[in-house]
């Protein structure tokens, strides 16, 4: 028995040191506790936790726009990530974080918001009876905070001959149809 035990042991002992890391692929670690983080209109920051084993780039989107300002665009190692708002009166908004780890190995995206007024568009009478007979234009109230600027109008029909309107157009409290 004892003949078998210290042969056994030295194999045990060469086949550990022969034992290699190389066989293992690399570990590339790019993570975050939140990638959602929501800011008051009041103004403040979000700060985002990021892991990372690599050097981390970030590209910045919607940070021109919103008044935004983004700590940095390059770390190392774990890093505490800050996205600073300003007040915010006008409509909500939304900075996103583009992560890129030793130039594109692994990817992520983080998005900052903020809140603001909420945009609505309500008509009061969606349906309007109008004289197919003559021609002439026919207006529709609407009610909302939206610059009537960035609206548009599409018309669709849902029976009957079509290409019967002409145009549609937003005016300053609704919208024409001729």
């Amino acid at each position: 028995m004892r003949k078998y035990i210290l042969p056994a042991f030295l194999l045990t002992i060469t086949s550990c040191s022969s034992f290699n890391d190389a066989e293992f692929k690399e570990l590339h670690e790019l993570a975050s506790v939140d990638n959602r983080i929501v800011v008051p209109a009041e103004g403040g920051s979000a700060a985002f936790t990021v892991y990372s084993n690599g050097k981390v780039s970030i590209v910045a989107e919607g940070e021109d726009a919103c008044g935004a300002a983004v700590d940095v665009k390059t770390f190392s190692g774990d890093h505490t990530l800050t996205v600073e708002f300003p007040r915010n009166e006008g409509m909500r908004r939304m900075v996103r974080l583009f992560l890129s780890l030793d130039g594109g190995i692994k990817k992520d995206t983080l998005y900052a918001l903020q809140e603001g007024v909420q945009a609505y568009l309500r008509c009061p009478s969606p349906y309007k009876i109008v004289d197919g007979s003559t021609s002439g234009m026919a207006g529709f109230d609407i009610e909302t905070n939206i610059d009537m600027d960035e609206l548009e109008a599409e018309v669709s029909y849902i029976t009957g001959p079509r290409g019967w309107i002409s145009s549609v157009t937003a005016d300053l409290s609704g919208f024409i149809v001729e």
